[in-house]
């Protein structure tokens, strides 16, 4: 759901997200590259702005660069939006020439048409026009090429020359255009402070009076300094000019948290509106093609639940995942029968067949939109268009509802146990309208992944023998299948080898990796057994010799994250996971000592401890670790922080001579 917004990935030469142009003939071409850039008169919507005189600057420059003037102006009031982008910026180091004599532009050729207007640059009080003299060349953006997601954007790449530390440079463009996905409404969202300070700031949005926007302020210190006037037959919205400081972020904050303050705006009404503008696009209809595949699921499966999953894994299976999402592409799915057809769809055309495919089978269901990383915040914006970046079913079955994610892999498990994606919050898609409903995470039942070491050291001359399973149940099993599909076996054994090997010098496989998978009970079992030429060293104190290495066990935390906070700290989520090491020991070692002892650490949303017994020469330590919610509050970090480097600590054990 390219098109969806993306609102990450604004930055201070970028237009907002949702931006508009002509009705193509096919609304989901590739839109061609200009063969040269246009220049066109500033238009005539635009205020008239001076940055400030130079000695006047509020900020000490930051990244070898000064950004004295940022301008933005939008306007609803034509056939199309419009959006006017002004930039003037000063080098203050070497390295702040290279990032100033090189801008970029970002555009979509399908529906968007690209104009300049100014290109100069101010040097000792005097103006020189460099239009002639810089070079501006196209290319496709393509910036997610791995995640097999293409939306068609293209680059204007804008290079000038000669310039100088203390040169200001200025160029200015505007974006038209609207995407015919949306004939009607619009909505954006405009950030109001970036990475670097800038000098003088000024963001317009003007529409018609007979549809006013919503709009809301969002972020840090959003102070309510965006005034709303009317002229005529217009409305205008207004942020600045004043300076603005920088935003920084803090490390393992939750993606949804907006880290810099931003300007929501939107024309539609609520998110009913929203949920039936999207409804037509997902009624898949009957086909034939699905009717032939929903009738093999019903021969092969009695029970509907057991359809049900059927139906997921065909659509997840034999379907793969590539997303061409060119033009109106980015909002409107493919038909199932094109899908079926080409064997590959994106997200929405995964959904309308998994649809279809239920329909078929007698199984109410629908779509539903989604951000799978800013979900959680949905309700603090504005019911805007923009506010998703992909779209799953809401199946229904004997009164009860399922998520089902159709572009998931690997994923295993019968009704009763399939793991359910949790975004925070959803949008179902009907022609009624819907409102946003709350998605209810998997219950937490047997540990997601267990870990066995089994190490038998065979003398005092420390040569030994470790068995390794581990047994990844549920969400840990979709996982590990997932990663195994990437890498296949004979790479993770050399995975294996070369981690054992960094922890105990020479290792060899004694035992090849083995891989049992039941997918139906989404249990996965990995076994190996590695030779150690020696696993004994010399202890720190220099006169006692040591075993010692590390569980494999996930950090609750990043350790790197600031302690004292202003936003919430992301969790390690959803963690359920158990490990064991069981030592057993000659009888010549039969008196050494195994750290660390049993411990219990417990904060809010994070439980871990360490048990340990001895039977004879066998000395057994067995770790739990469970983080059952996906962050804490500011004043909770500290607490928890400390807790994950604890954790790092008693995950390190050493058997240790007398």
């Amino acid at each position: 759901m390219a098109q969806h917004g993306d609102p990450d990935e604004a930055d201070v030469t970028s237009p907002a997200s949702g931006d508009t142009s002509p009705a193509l003939s096919d609304p989901t071409a590739l839109g061609t590259l200009p063969d040269s850039a246009t220049f066109t008169p500033t238009p005539n919507f635009v205020s008239e702005l001076a940055p400030p005189a130079r000695g006047t600057e509020v900020f000490e420059a930051e990244g070898g660069v000064r950004y004295a003037l940022y301008q933005l102006e939008h306007t609803n009031m034509g056939e199309e939006p419009r959006e006017y982008v002004r930039i003037i910026s000063e080098p203050v180091t070497s390295g702040g020439v290279d990032s100033v004599a090189n801008g970029t532009v970002v555009f979509n050729p399908a529906f968007q048409t690209l104009e300049f207007h100014t290109l100069r640059v101010e040097r000792d009080g005097s103006f020189e026009d460099r239009t002639d003299s810089t070079t501006i060349e196209f290319a496709r953006r393509e910036t997610r090429l791995e995640r097999r997601m293409f939306d068609g954007r293209a680059t204007a790449i804008v290079r000038f020359s000669d310039i100088r530390i203390g040169d200001r440079v200025e160029y200015s463009y505007t974006i038209t255009g609207r995407n015919p996905a949306l004939p009607a409404n619009d909505s954006r969202e405009i950030r109001l402070g970036f990475g670097a300070p800038v000098e003088r700031m000024l963001v317009t949005s003007t529409w018609p009076n007979s549809r006013p926007p919503h709009y809301r302020q969002l972020g840090p210190d959003a102070a309510a300094n965006v005034t709303a006037s009317s002229e005529g037959p217009a409305q205008t919205l207004r942020f600045g000019p004043i300076p603005t400081a920088t935003f920084t972020g803090e490390r393992s904050a939750p993606s949804w948290i907006r880290q810099s303050p931003s300007l929501q705006l939107s024309d539609f009404a609520d998110w009913e509106d929203v949920s039936r503008w999207s409804a037509p696009m997902y009624q898949p209809g009957s086909s034939d093609a699905v009717d032939e595949i929903a009738d093999r699921i019903r021969a092969e499966h009695a029970d509907p639940g057991d359809q049900l999953v059927a139906a997921l894994r065909f659509t997840q299976d034999e379907i793969r995942y590539l997303a061409i999402s060119f033009g109106a592409g980015g909002y409107v799915p493919a038909m199932p029968p094109e899908t079926l057809e080409r064997r590959y769809g994106d997200c929405k055309a995964k959904t309308v067949l998994l649809i279809a495919l239920l329909e078929a089978l007698d199984i109410e269901a629908e779509a539903a939109l989604v951000h799978t990383s800013q979900g959680r915040a949905l309700l603090d914006g504005l019911p805007r268009h923009t506010a998703f970046n992909h779209v799953i079913v809401r199946a229904y079955l004997d009164g009860e509802a399922y998520w089902l994610d159709g572009t998931r892999r690997e994923q295993g498990g019968r009704l009763d146990t399939l793991d359910q994606p949790d975004f925070g919050f959803a949008l179902p898609i009907n022609t009624d309208g819907a409102a946003p409903v709350a998605m209810e995470p998997t219950p937490f039942g047997a540990s997601f992944f267990e870990g066995e070491e089994a190490l038998t050291i065979h003398s005092i001359n420390g040569d030994a023998t470790l068995e390794v399973t581990y047994t990844a149940r549920n969400l840990g099993a979709d996982r590990a299948r997932t990663s195994l599909s990437r890498t296949g076996r004979a790479d993770l054994q050399e995975r294996f080898l070369d981690q054992y090997g960094a922890r105990f010098g020479a290792v060899s496989s004694t035992r090849d990796l083995t891989i049992e998978d039941d997918r139906e009970i989404n249990v996965l079992i990995m076994h190996m057994q590695i030779g150690i030429e020696n696993v004994l060293t010399p202890h720190e104190d220099g006169e006692r010799l040591q075993a010692s290495a590390r569980m494999q066990m996930r950090s609750p935390t990043n350790g790197n994250a600031e302690r004292n906070r202003r936003f919430p700290l992301t969790l390690t989520y959803p963690v359920h996971q158990t490990a064991r090491l069981v030592v057993d020991l000659p009888d010549a070692m039969a008196d050494w000592t195994l750290e660390p002892e049993a411990r219990q650490l417990t904060v809010d949303g994070i439980d871990f401890s360490t048990v340990r017994s001895r039977d004879g020469n066998r000395i057994t330590l067995d770790y739990t670790l469970l983080v059952d919610r996906p962050y804490l509050p500011p004043e909770e970090a500290a607490a928890a922080l400390a807790l994950g480097d604890q954790i790092n600590q008693l995950t390190r054990w050493s058997l240790v001579s007398p």
